[in-house]
């Protein structure tokens, strides 16, 4: 068994990994994957193992092979050193000090039931020490874990909960200061950037925070007696603490307290909460619905505003869509994604507008792990965050630029990258050729790229999708190439690179691998997961060539993980594992310096500029600006260096549609072009009430900008919603229209029609009147009163008048529905079947020419059958009726909106397919003779299937045989005697509908089987005999011979059965009897399962 190497955020600035080695002595029952800043409680792994008081040895480290394939000069060999640890803990935690500023690594070797060992290394990883803490002068500490400080990279806490004391070392491990706490510190965590420590005792559900690194503490108790801290979280701009309090009346719900590093008073924040999270300037909090009990409801607090119910689409298809559960799945960029999970199968991912408070759609059918949210009971926000179990993974260096993955309707998943923001979603192109060079046909969309990630790590172990802020423009990832993919590609997956942020990949290396970065991307590395090898392999330009570095003298090493300092500046990395040949196990770290690999600095013309919309069709700019990054030239062998500062360069570009999005309440139409209203939202249109004079308010043209697009200028007016001032008296202007519609309703016209608006208002002098409809998107000022619109398209269209005098402006606005004309072109009637079967259902759809509804807006079908054989009670646009005659019949579909009327019609033949005396004969104990009758329909049967059954079982019929249908009869000889049996014949119609007779019931004859006569001796002479016996008339009897062997001379007695099948003899042959043996024979006759014994004869 391997164990992955969980990497964690690049913001905390150090790496922070537990690798587990299990051997194949050992048995994991346990694994649990820590936070970033948490401590190892004594839970997280359970081993057993089988050879405790076996010695550890790494005997198998001997001499070291350094080999590169042929096409590898000299000068591309790194320094590789491969050291032993001497550590046999099936557990270690890592910890890479610092951020080239320090050469120090910490490793910590832990056990449940064992003394931990803590080996630090000042040398950058080439030699390690062993570094002993004392509880006391006779008591050795056992370390289960350490934190690492977040600001000060010199600062570890070491943590022992077995004997309740903490070590603090403020000089990257050189000298520790021990301080015994009295409470179980079962989760400790500093502030992200204060000296400021909060523990929790899970045990006692208390609190308690240091603001001396652990000297003191003070505990919860003294503002909340008597409760429960079920979590804590620190405000990371602030002293202040955020108290998770579960309700003593409902221990489901809990109270939000905020708090400073004193805890001397708390104020609450918000209460009745399932769930509480906090991710850069947003505060999420989850509580039940206050109407519906399958439902929750999102809060979100955006820079530390009140509280607000985040609003998502209401319905989809129809259907009403609960919210279950939330993933908060980024908030990096000034906007929320965030999935929702609706029910079984149905997750979306949905983006916000700034303050994370109206959501609309951007993917939808994403993958969101059932099993994760069942663990967690559905609501458990802050648990599901870590268990990240939504595919979704952010494009590190570049703005906007995210890859998910997406469920198809076949169930498999499908690959999808944005570079807008989720604007537009799109396959990922699969590479011309495979990792040997051979040419790949791989186009969408019958292919394409499919990468792992975090579903894939959890299920199968897979590395997911790798990327840093250092390096942008470089992607590794594992992948398969394919139409989707699905859980038996697991095994398939190869390494995939790309160097222009996913637009554009390369396969690799074949196989599963771990890999990593390091000087800023000028160097990847990868060595196989899961499996055996004694090798390395590494990429000096981008991932083009691959060089292999053998290290180990056999191929018994397995790696279980791979990091570098972080900030991917150095040029080291390490790998660790082990021997797996070797028992019991014990930890090895490879440490790669790759600093003599590139013999020089780069000089200013090693580097060029590269923009990542250089590989993007119709990306000119992403989000308003088109960037520029300093890469190194990838043919250049030179360093770039700890120290190296990459120059970016912006430019600001004009706005087009690519920069916005829709706004909340529309929906893009079928062409992915424009945004139009959708149904899916509860939105209130036009002046907002209360509306005071003198306030302003906007109405949207359906589109908002991408939060943190730079664009300016442009089509920008085309896009941005319309301001307009309150009334100043209410009902002082009154927009009228010529169709007379009441005021508040909307306007339902057709398209092409033309209507007059009319503005009445009680203002006489000194006035302009400004018409705006959003059908041209234009605003005309004018003196006059009246203006007529001609709509040309569908949809949901606004007319503004605005009357503006020199004090103030007054505005009234109608609604109206463009509806287009049914038309008879493309308006058909569909059968799932043309030739349905007699009494069975048939599905007829009524297809209009498009598929977006509001284009008709509310379509009625009323259906009819023309000899009335069906009954039809339905005004839907799918009808499922069934016939009780045959033959020709035409069903019709008039479809009516507001506007018009058309029909169609569609002729099913309704056939019968029934054969009449069905019969099943018995002819003996295990025969029965099944015959029928032709068919009326004979040309649409396509086979014959008879089922049966026992009667008296509870199973279903099982098929016996599959026929032609020229056949009449069957005989079959396979049936148990005297048993009950049920028949019935299947006429199959296309391999889909199937017709079926009347059961059939019959009892098979008793079987009676008699015993074998006249046994006797036919020959016999010194070294053989022959038995034989008369046949017995059953039929299909079969015989066998048992004969004991009772020698004088021996007290045991051998016997021996033979099978002899159908004959009725038996000879044995020996070489010479002993003198008197003694033989007993006995003759068996059995049909299968019966037998029946003979009398005992006997020979002497």
């Amino acid at each position: 068994l391997y164990l992955k190497c969980n990497r964690y955020r690049p913001r905390k600035m150090f790496l922070y990994i537990v690798l587990c080695a299990l051997c194949y002595e050992a048995n994991c029952e346990f694994i649990q994957t820590l936070r970033d800043s948490d401590v190892l409680s004594p839970n997280v792994l359970r081993v057993r193992h089988a050879h405790e008081d076996e010695p550890s040895s790494s005997d198998n480290i001997r001499e070291l092979r350094s080999i590169t394939e042929s096409n590898a000069s000299t000068s591309t060999i790194p320094n590789v050193e491969v050291i032993d640890l001497h550590d046999g803990h099936y557990q270690i935690q890592l910890d890479w000090s610092g951020k080239g500023d320090s050469d120090t690594m910490v490793i910590l070797g832990s056990q449940p039931g064992m003394n931990s060992t803590l080996h630090v290394s000042h040398d950058y990883g080439l030699t390690f020490k062993t570094v002993t803490l004392n509880v006391s002068d006779n008591q050795t500490a056992r370390i289960d874990g350490f934190i690492k400080g977040p600001v000060t990279y010199q600062l570890y806490v070491m943590v022992d909960l077995t004997h309740r004391a903490l070590f603090v070392s403020t000089d990257d491990c050189n000298t520790f200061q021990k301080h015994v706490v009295q409470f179980v510190p079962s989760y400790i965590s500093f502030h992200p950037t204060l000296e400021m420590m909060m523990a929790l005792d899970s045990n006692s559900g208390i609190l308690y925070t240091s603001a001396n690194l652990g000297a003191t503490w003070i505990p919860s108790t003294t503002i909340f007696p008597g409760q429960r801290i079920k979590d804590a979280i620190w405000n990371p701009t602030s002293s202040l603490i955020y108290l998770i309090v579960r309700q003593l009346n409902d221990t489901r719900l809990s109270d939000v307290y905020e708090t400073d590093i004193n805890l001397s008073t708390a104020q609450l924040l918000i209460s009745g909460t399932l769930e509480f999270l906090i991710s850069d300037d947003y505060m999420f909090a989850v509580k039940d619905h206050p109407s519906n009990s399958e439902s929750l409801v999102l809060m979100v607090s955006y820079k530390q505003g009140s509280f607000r119910i985040a609003r998502f689409p209401h319905s989809s298809e129809g259907q009403i869509l609960t919210e279950k559960s939330y993933y908060i799945a980024d908030t990096s960029e000034q906007q929320v994604f965030v999935a929702v999970y609706h029910r079984q199968n149905l997750s979306n991912l949905y983006i916000s507008e700034e303050e994370g408070i109206s959501y609309s759609l951007s993917l939808d059918n994403v993958l969101f792990d059932d099993a994760a949210i069942s663990h967690n009971n559905y609501y458990n926000l802050r648990a599901l965050q870590s268990y990240k179990v939504i595919d979704f993974h952010k494009v590190q260096g570049l703005k906007g630029a995210y890859i998910a993955s997406q469920i198809n309707t076949a169930n498999e998943l499908e690959s999808f990258i944005t570079f807008d923001k989720g604007g537009v979603w799109q396959h990922l192109v699969a590479p011309s050729r495979s990792a040997d060079g051979k040419l790949h046909i791989c186009e969408w969309p019958d292919c394409s790229l499919h990468l792992a990630s975090q579903f894939s790590l959890s299920k199968y172990y897979v590395e997911p999708i790798y990327t840093r802020d250092t390096t942008p423009g470089i992607v590794m990832a594992s992948g398969y190439l394919g139409a989707s993919m699905t859980q038996s590609y697991s095994n398939n997956y190869n390494l995939y690179v790309s160097n222009t942020s996913g637009a554009t990949w390369r396969e690799a290396i074949a196989g599963k691998h771990y890999y990593q970065f390091a000087d800023f991307g000028s160097i990847l590395t990868a060595i196989r997961q899961f499996t055996a090898t004694n090798y390395f392999e590494y990429s000096l330009d981008e991932g083009a060539r691959w060089h292999r570095y053998y290290f180990y003298n056999s191929t018994n090493f397995v790696a279980y993980g791979m990091l570098t300092e972080p900030g991917e500046a150095t040029t080291v990395i390490g790998i660790y594992g082990g021997d797996f040949s070797v028992s019991p196990h014990n930890w090895i770290m490879i440490r790669i310096d790759f600093s003599e690999v590139l013999p020089r600095e780069c000089a200013k013309s090693d580097y060029y500029q590269w923009s990542p919309s250089e590989n993007l069709i119709d990306h000119e700019c992403i989000l308003g600006e088109r960037e520029t990054f300093e890469r190194k030239i990838a043919s250049h062998l030179c360093l770039n260096g700890g120290e190296y500062e990459r120059e970016v360069n912006r430019s600001i570009c004009p706005c087009t549609r690519e920069d916005y999005e829709c706004d909340f309440g529309f929906e893009e139409d079928d062409g992915n072009v424009e945004c139009i209203p959708s149904d899916q939202y509860d939105v209130q249109w036009g002046i907002p009430y209360p509306c005071p004079t003198g306030d302003s308010y906007t109405i949207s043209v359906g589109y908002r900008r991408i939060i943190g697009d730079k664009c300016v200028g442009g089509e920008e007016n085309d896009f941005i919603p319309r301001n307009y001032t309150c009334p100043v008296v209410k009902d002082s202007v009154q927009l009228q229209n010529s169709r007379n519609n009441s005021r508040g309703e909307p306007i339902i016209i057709g398209v092409g029609e033309s209507i007059q608006f009319t503005a009445s208002t009680i203002y006489k002098n000194g006035i302009m009147f400004l018409w705006y409809s959003s059908s041209t998107n234009r605003t005309i000022s004018t003196t006059d009163s009246s203006k007529t619109y001609t709509f040309n398209k569908a949809g949901m269209f606004f007319v503004t008048v605005s009357i503006v005098s020199n004090v103030s402006s007054i505005v009234d606005f109608n609604a109206i529905k463009v509806y287009d004309h049914l038309t008879s072109e493309n308006y058909v009637l569909q059968a799932n079947n043309a030739n349905p079967l007699i009494g069975k259902q048939v599905t007829i759809t009524a297809f209009l020419p498009a598929r977006n509804e509001f284009i008709y807006g509310d379509v009625t079908f009323d259906w009819s059958v023309d000899d009335g054989s069906a009954r039809v009670d339905s005004h839907l646009q799918v009808l499922t009726i069934s016939f009780t005659t045959t033959g020709r019949h035409l069903v019709s579909a008039l479809a009516r909106n507001s506007l018009s009327t058309i029909s169609a019609s569609t002729a099913v033949e309704v056939i019968d397919v029934r054969s009449e005396q069905f019969k099943v004969q018995v002819l003996g104990t295990s025969s029965v003779r099944i015959s029928w009758t032709q068919a009326p329909a004979l040309e649409y049967v396509t086979s014959y299937q008879i089922y049966y059954r026992v009667t008296n079982s509870d199973g279903p019929f099982r098929l016996m045989v599959d026929l032609f249908p020229s056949i009449r009869s069957y005989l079959t000889t396979t049936l148990e005697a005297d048993t009950q049996y049920q028949f019935q014949l299947m006429a199959t119609v296309n391999s889909r509908a199937q017709a079926a007779s009347d059961i059939v019931n019959i009892t098979t004859e008793p079987l009676v089987l008699n015993s074998p006569q006249n046994v006797r001796i036919a020959n016999s002479t010194i070294n053989s005999y022959t038995i034989t016996w008369d046949p017995v008339n059953t039929p299909y009897v079969f015989y066998q011979v048992l004969v004991y062997s009772m020698n004088q001379y021996f007290d045991d007695v051998m016997a021996a059965l033979v099978d002899v099948g159908t004959s009725t003899n038996y000879t044995q042959l020996r070489i010479s009897f002993i003198p008197n043996d003694l033989f007993v024979f006995q003759v068996f006759t059995y049909l299968l399962y019966m037998y029946i014994r003979t009398k005992v004869q006997t020979c002497k």
